[in-house]
C-alpha cells in the first residue's frame, strides 16, 4: 500500500468513528444556523476569485506582514495585496497540477514550497516578485514540511538540511518516514507516526536534532498515537503537540531543550489535529471539537462540539474570538467560554475551504473565492439579538 493510500485509508477511518461518536453524543452538539449574509458580523471588504482545481488549498492563507498575503488552490501560488484583493504575482507550480502544498512557509526574502510533478520538486521565489530563485529535486514530499533558518526537508525517511540558496548542507536517515521537520532555538524536530506490523493503530516519535551538526539529542517516543498531523508549536521553551490515530491520543507539553515531559491530557482522547497556544490557554482542534486547556498544567477548561467531523479543518485566532473552519462552514467561538457565536458560509453561497487571521483582517478561502473581512463584531450579529 503507498503512503497515499495509507494517509487515505486513515483519513476514511477516523472520519467514520469521529461521525460514530457524534451520533452517540448529538444532545451536547451546539451547532448554530448559518447566515445567509455573512458580511453584516464580519464586514466584507474584498473577494478575489480563483479557479479550484483538484483538493482545492491544502494550507492555510498566509498573511506576510500587514499589506500581503499569499494563497493556493488552483495551479499557483498567488501573493495578494491585503488592502485591495489585487494580484501582486503569480508562479505556476511544476507539474501543471493544483498545487499540492500544506504548509505556507516563507522568511523575509523568500518563498519555500514543493510539489509533486513528475518527481518532488522543492523551489525557492523572490517574496518581492514571484520569481523562481532556486529548485532542487527529489528531496521533499507533498504531504510533509519543513521550516527553519536554514531548510529543512523531509522526504520519506531522509531528511535534508539545505542552505537558503539552494545548496545541500546535510542529510540524515530514520527508520520511520518523518511526518513532519520544524525548528526553535537552534534545534530541529522531526515527527513520526506510523502502524506497527499487525498493529492497526498509531505510535509516534519525536526526535531534537542539533541544528548545526544535526547530532540526535533526544527522543521521545509515544506509544498511544502518532505525530502524523499537528504541527509542533514552540512557545517560552516548551513544544506543544498532539497524537493521532493511537489507542489513547493526547495533548503534550515538552520541554524543548531537554525532551522531557511537562503535561500530558488524555483524558478525552483527544485526537489533536493542530494546536495554538495564546495567552494562558492552549487550544486545541479536533477534527470534531475545540478544546481549550490550561497552558500550565494541560487541565480541560472547556469543550464545544461541532456539527461534523473533518481532519482537515482550520484554526485561527482574532480579538477575543476563535475562527474554525469545519466541513465547508466557518464557525466563530468565544475564546473564553467555547460558546459559538456565528456559523456561515462564503458571501458567494460556496463551500468554506480554509480561514487565517493577520494584518487587522480575517481570510476566509471559499472554493470560488479568498476574502478578506473586518473581525467579527458582536453587536451586528443578529444571532446575538
Amino acid at each position: 500500500m503507498t503512503n497515499f493510500n495509507k494517509i487515505i485509508s486513515k483519513l476514511i477511518f477516523i472520519g467514520i468513528a469521529t461521525l460514530l461518536l457524534l451520533i452517540n453524543s448529538l444532545g451536547c452538539v451546539n451547532t448554530p444556523d448559518v447566515k445567509e449574509t455573512p458580511e453584516e458580523p464580519l464586514g466584507l471588504l474584498w473577494g478575489h476569485k480563483y479557479d479550484y482545481i483538484g483538493w482545492g488549498p491544502r494550507a492555510t492563507p498566509a498573511p506576510v506582514g500587514d499589506s500581503l498575503v499569499i494563497m493556493t488552490g488552483d495551479q499557483h501560488v498567488s501573493c495578494i495585496r491585503t488592502d485591495s484583493g489585487s494580484l501582486k504575482w503569480q508562479y505556476p507550480v511544476p507539474g501543471g497540477r493544483e498545487a499540492k502544498i500544506w504548509r505556507l512557509l516563507f522568511d523575509d526574502t523568500q518563498f519555500f514550497g514543493w510539489q509533486q510533478a513528475e518527481r518532488e520538486v522543492l523551489f525557492a521565489l523572490d517574496l518581492d516578485t514571484g520569481n523562481e530563485n532556486w529548485s532542487i529535486d527529489s528531496c521533499a514530499h507533498w504531504d510533509n514540511h519543513g521550516v527553519g533558518p536554514a531548510y529543512y526537508s523531509p522526504h520519506g525517511r531522509e531528511a535534508f538540511k539545505i542552505s537558503l540558496n539552494g545548496v545541500m548542507l546535510d542529510t540524515v536517515t530514520s527508520d520511520q518516514a518523518f511526518d513532519s521537520m520544524s525548528y526553535y532555538n537552534g534545534k530541529v524536530y522531526g515527527c513520526f507516526g506510523w502502524s506497527p506490523p499487525n498493529n492497526p493503530k498509531s505510535v509516534g516519535r519525536i526526535v531534537c536534532y542539533d541544528e548545526e551538526t544535526m547530532d540526535s539529542l533526544w527522543v521521545h517516543e509515544e506509544p498511544g498515537g502518532g505525530f502524523a498531523l499537528c504541527y509542533p508549536v514552540f512557545e517560552d521553551g516548551v513544544m506543544y503537540i498532539g497524537t493521532i490515530w493511537g489507542e489513547n491520543n493526547k495533548v503534550l507539553a515538552i520541554n524543548a531543550e531537554t525532551g522531557d515531559l511537562i503535561w500530558e491530557q488524555g483524558n478525552n482522547d483527544i485526537a489533536a489535529i493542530k494546536v495554538l497556544p495564546l495567552l494562558d490557554k492552549i487550544f486545541i482542534e479536533a477534527g470534531a471539537a475545540i478544546y481549550a486547556l490550561e497552558k500550565e498544567n494541560g487541565q480541560q477548561l472547556w469543550r464545544t462540539n461541532l456539527a461534523n467531523p473533518d481532519n482537515t479543518p482550520t484554526l485561527s485566532y482574532w480579538g477575543g474570538y476563535l475562527y474554525v473552519e469545519n466541513f465547508g462552514t466557518l464557525f466563530i467561538l468565544d475564546a473564553t467560554t467555547g460558546e459559538i457565536k456565528h456559523g456561515m458560509h462564503g458571501p458567494d453561497g460556496a463551500s468554506v475551504e480554509q480561514v487565517s487571521t493577520g494584518a487587522g483582517k480575517v481570510f476566509v478561502q471559499s472554493t470560488e473565492h479568498l476574502y478578506a473581512f473586518s473581525p467579527y463584531d458582536p453587536e451586528k450579529d443578529s444571532d446575538d439579538e
